[in-house]
This record gives C-alpha cells, sequence and structure tokens, in this order.
C-alpha cells in the first residue's frame, strides 16, 4: 500500500477561491477523451459525470488527443496512422479542418490558447518539438528547437506562459517557457520521469504524472514547482490529468487490469469516481472549459415539414460572476437557418435562449454553422446546426382519397376511392401515360412522347 497520503484539509484550503470569477456549474460541462471500443481510436464526448458517451469522429485512420476551446465550442485533436496532422472540428463532430496537413512527420497532443488565436502541439519523435500556430494553421514557429524530445504542451490560463514536457536533462521533466519559447526552466527537477503537466485554471497550480513510485501517479505542485504532492493512492498506474473548469475536481485515466478507464476526484485526491467501464481502453481525458453556448456539444438538429418551417433553440450563458458579456451578432452560413435574436447583453451569470428557425426550400438535409460573435475572451463561438425537410405522412379516411390511371385511348383518369366516379384529366387529343401523384397529392405527373407534363388534380 502506498506511503504517500495528503492532508485534505490544507488542500481544500489551498483551493478556496479557485477561479472566483466563474459563475459555471459543472454540470455544463463535457469531457473529451479518446476511445476504442469501436474497434479504432476516436474522439468521444460524455457529460461531466460520464453519462451520455457518444462517439463525435468517425476516421479510418487513428483519432486522439482531443482538447477544448476556452469557450467549448471546438475541439482541436491528432488523427492519422504513419503521420499524424492536427484538426478542429466544431463540438458536436461537424466542420473538420486539418490545420497542418503534414505528410511528413507526426503530430500530437494540441491545446488550443485562452485566446483561442493560436495552437500549441508536438511535432517529430526524436527529436521532437513544440510548435505554435495561428488557429488556421498559418504562421508556425518552432519554440523549442532541439536535439531532444519535447512535448505535451499546455497554455497557462492567462496565455503568457506555456508548460511542457522535455527529456533535455536525461528524463522527462516538467518545464515552462514564456509563450514566445523564452526561458525554458525545470520546474519538477525530481531526478524521476515526469509527462503530461496542465496549469489548473486560475493558474496557481499544475497537475502532472510522475513514475516516482514505480509506476505513474497523479501528482499536484505549485506553478513554481514547490509542494510536490500526490493525488492518487490506487494500485494503479494513472496519467494524462485534467482540471475541471472550477479547479475542485480532476480527470484522468489509469489502467487497472489491462483496459484503460476514466476517473475523476477531488483535486486533493479524495472521493474517486470511475466514469467509464467498457471492455475497450479508453484515455487521453480533457475537461471542457465552462461553455458559453450550453448545448454546443450536441449541435441544433430541427425537423422541418416541406415548404414550412420549425425552429430549436440553444443557450448563451455569461459565465463570468463579475463582467457583463455582450453579443453583437448571431449568423448562419446557411440562409435557411436564422436565429433570433440576434444580438443582446447579459449581466455576469446570467443567460438567453436564441431561436434558431430552419426554413427549407426542398426536401432533404440541411446543414449550417452558426456563429455567435461576442466580446469575450474568443470574440466568437459556434453551434452546428442540421435540419431536416420531411412530407410527414397525411392521416385520414381513405374515401376521401383517389387513384390516377392511364385509359387505353391516351388519357389519365382519376376514380375516387371506391371506384363509382371517373374524371378525364387530359380530355385532348394527345397521348398521355405513365401517372404519378406529386408527395402532396395535389397534382400529378405524366408522360407523352418525347415530353414530361404536370397536370393538376
Amino acid at each position: 500500500m502506498r506511503t504517500h497520503r495528503m492532508n485534505a484539509l490544507l488542500w481544500l484550503l489551498m483551493l478556496v477561491g479557485v477561479v472566483g470569477s466563474v459563475a459555471g456549474n459543472l454540470a455544463e460541462t463535457k469531457i473529451a477523451f479518446t476511445s476504442i471500443r469501436d474497434g479504432i481510436a476516436e474522439v468521444y464526448v460524455m457529460d461531466y459525470d460520464g453519462a451520455n458517451q457518444r462517439r463525435v469522429t468517425n476516421f479510418p485512420e487513428v483519432t486522439m488527443h482531443p482538447s477544448w476551446s476556452p469557450e467549448g465550442s471546438v475541439i482541436a485533436f491528432a488523427q492519422g496512422d504513419t503521420f499524424r496532422d492536427i484538426f478542429t472540428m466544431h463540438a458536436d463532430g461537424s466542420n473538420i479542418g486539418n490545420l497542418t496537413n503534414d505528410g511528413t512527420d507526426s503530430q500530437g497532443n494540441p491545446h488550443i490558447s485562452p485566446d483561442g488565436t493560436k495552437i500549441a502541439y508536438t511535432t517529430g519523435s526524436t527529436p521532437s518539438d513544440i510548435i505554435v500556430i495561428d488557429i488556421d494553421g498559418a504562421n508556425p514557429v518552432n519554440l523549442t528547437n532541439s536535439a531532444f524530445r519535447n512535448g505535451y504542451p499546455r497554455w497557462s490560463p492567462d496565455g503568457s506562459q506555456i508548460v511542457f514536457t522535455s527529456n533535455r536533462d536525461g528524463l522527462w521533466q516538467v518545464y515552462v517557457m514564456e509563450a514566445n519559447g523564452a526561458n525554458q526552466t525545470n520546474l519538477s527537477n525530481s531526478g524521476v520521469d515526469d509527462y503530461e503537466p496542465e496549469f489548473s485554471p486560475d493558474g496557481t497550480k499544475i497537475v502532472f504524472a510522475s513514475n516516482r513510485d514505480g509506476d505513474a501517479d497523479i501528482f499536484v505542485m505549485d506553478s513554481t514547482g514547490t509542494n510536490q504532492n500526490p493525488i492518487t493512492v490506487n494500485a494503479f498506474a494513472n496519467w494524462s490529468p485534467s482540471w475541471a473548469p472550477d479547479g475542485t475536481r480532476i480527470v484522468y485515466y489509469g489502467n487497472p487490469a489491462g483496459d484503460a478507464h476514466i476517473y475523476t476526484s477531488d483535486a486533493n485526491g479524495a472521493n474517486e469516481v470511475q466514469i467509464t467501464n467498457t471492455a475497450a481502453s479508453d484515455t487521453n481525458p480533457n475537461w471542457m472549459p465552462f461553455p458559453l453556448i450550453l448545448e454546443g456539444v450536441d449541435g441544433i438538429s430541427i425537423q422541418s415539414e416541406a415548404n414550412s418551417s420549425n425552429s430549436s433553440t440553444f443557450t448563451v450563458k455569461n459565465q463570468d460572476a463579475v463582467t457583463a458579456l455582450n453579443v453583437s451578432g448571431i449568423t448562419s452560413d446557411n440562409a435557411v437557418f436564422t436565429a433570433s435574436p440576434a444580438s443582446f447583453s447579459l449581466a455576469a451569470g446570467l443567460t438567453q435562449v436564441v431561436t434558431v428557425t430552419h426554413s427549407p426550400v426542398a426536401i432533404g438535409s440541411d446543414a449550417a454553422t452558426i456563429t455567435v460573435t461576442h466580446d469575450g475572451p474568443m470574440g466568437a463561438s459556434v453551434i452546428g446546426a442540421s435540419g431536416t425537410a420531411v412530407i410527414t405522412p397525411r392521416t385520414g379516411d381513405l374515401a376521401t382519397t383517389s387513384i390516377v390511371f392511364y385509359r387505353g385511348d391516351g388519357d389519365i383518369m382519376t376514380v375516387d376511392y371506391a371506384g363509382t366516379t371517373e374524371v378525364n384529366l387530359t380530355p385532348g387529343t394527345e397521348v398521355e401515360y405513365d401517372p404519378h401523384w406529386s408527395q402532396t397529392g395535389r397534382r400529378s405527373c405524366t408522360t407523352r412522347p418525347r415530353t414530361a407534363f404536370r397536370v393538376s388534380s
């Protein structure tokens, strides 16, 4: 049994006031993770407590390392077998884009900056470096540029620093550098391998995995590297820790008996809960920040009657407990979707329900990206919208229906359901045949040599 224990009261006192300006509720958040439950590694999303696990990517090759944008509407991830690239997508799995498209080396462990303008990631194997690109994939900058292995970059909450791991001193250690790559400093200095660091939401602490007990445990230290303490006390290896957005809990994965499962615990290690339990490995969990769009992960789905319209809603929440949020516009890239209200202001902690209306112009499926432009840190957030236009089967009395048919003299006829009353729809001299009703039953279509005609019912 492990001898490492923590003073729970001390840790709880340290955590009081974490992210004090946030008015969020953990029940509004999700956790993204990697799973091989369908035979290949793909990105999945689940509620904060493990409920509603669903797959959001569908690639023929390995897909892994999901990481949320600061307001929860976008997920960055790595995808590929021989050469792995960095992608982004809407949180519902739509609007996928390849940012690196390298084709010569493998990238991984992307992390979006707090203002949403840049992504840090790892490239290469030996050596490997940390690259920062614009959110659209432009302007790559190598921050480490060394002969060693560097990886797992994670931004500080204010965007001024990046914490990462490197083996430049012979062992994997936790390092920190300025956002431009300057002042690279060993923080953990533990004499054993330390991996996968991440800043706490208030920037005062770093969680990481360490091999100092012979298998990997989850540790927490101050952001200066002091006060390194373990928080896991189970009898198996634990990896890939990620903070809850309020700093009160941590998610990670463990290997109790071959397959990996995902766990959460309090930030002091208490109240550990297993939240996945499949017969396949679940890894790489990443906890969503408090979302601006509460339904963003699942998107909006609307079914409409053809030649009509229908609507659904999503909710915008100002997660700040102090500062007002101003939404200056809500737009769609597909004209058949409109949103209302398109602009509003939200006092701290308040919400606004937005109605999205789907007005289809044809039977079938439509899709759109709804963009919410605001004065929050990222400036804009997105949600996927899908709509399906259908003809609803009519109900009623068959006695009110009629049958259209072709008569040998070349006319198109209708007869009532009982077969008692016939009507000639084409009493002219032209030959008509092969009649069919329209889906609405208001018109019929016939053929004439070299020609097709519509006739009224």
